[in-house]
């Protein structure tokens, strides 16, 4: 009873509708993780913490369209790439200009 009825689910979307007929809380297996966004018909929810670990949604009552987006953080990796790249590079024209003006000499 109660069950989100999904249309897209994969690793870091899901998407479903869900009817309650009184307002509640939904349970959810999902662990609780402050980078999940949550809609419901559009509006963006707060999570709440169940059981210390499980991610629960407040629903009120009705048919409702929910979808769970899980936010990643590519930032801070394509950062160190781009800086490791940069390091390479750099370091490959010091090192080209160190061995011509050693030919030089």
């Amino acid at each position: 009873k109660n069950q989100i009825k999904y249309t897209h689910y994969s690793d870091s979307h899901m998407e479903g509708t869900i009817t309650v007929d009184k307002d509640q809380v939904i349970f959810t297996s999902i662990p609780y993780d402050k980078d999940w966004e949550i809609t419901i018909d559009g509006k963006k929810v707060q999570q709440t913490k169940i059981l210390g670990e499980f991610m629960g949604i407040d629903c009120e009552e009705g048919t409702h369209t929910i979808s769970l987006k899980y936010k990643t953080h590519y930032e801070i990796p394509i950062l160190i790439s781009i800086g490791t790249a940069a390091s390479m590079i750099i370091h490959e024209i010091i090192k080209r200009k160190k061995q011509k003006d050693t030919k030089l000499a």
